[in-house]
């Protein structure tokens, strides 16, 4: 495995190492995490269970925004 540490400007442990080995990085680091589509699934089950959750719970989630409201920290916190 090729260790290629990125530091501040580009340069590393092992010289300047520029955009190749920043772009080296990224895909060592996607390849260790599971590849492309592990994050891709990850963001659309995330998406999905977003709208269902708003969905579901409407009328908790409009209590909660009269209480913020009456309390006057609707400006402040958003549900």
């Amino acid at each position: 495995m090729d260790n290629k540490a990125i530091g501040a400007g580009g340069y590393s442990i092992y010289g300047n190492g520029g955009l190749e080995a920043m772009t080296e990085a990224v895909r060592e680091n996607i390849r260790l995490n599971g590849g492309y589509m592990k994050p891709i699934v990850q963001t659309a089950m995330l998406n999905i269970g977003f709208t269902i959750g708003k969905k579901v719970f409407r009328k908790q989630l409009s209590g909660v925004r009269k209480g913020l409201k009456m309390t006057g920290l609707s400006k402040d916190v958003t549900v």
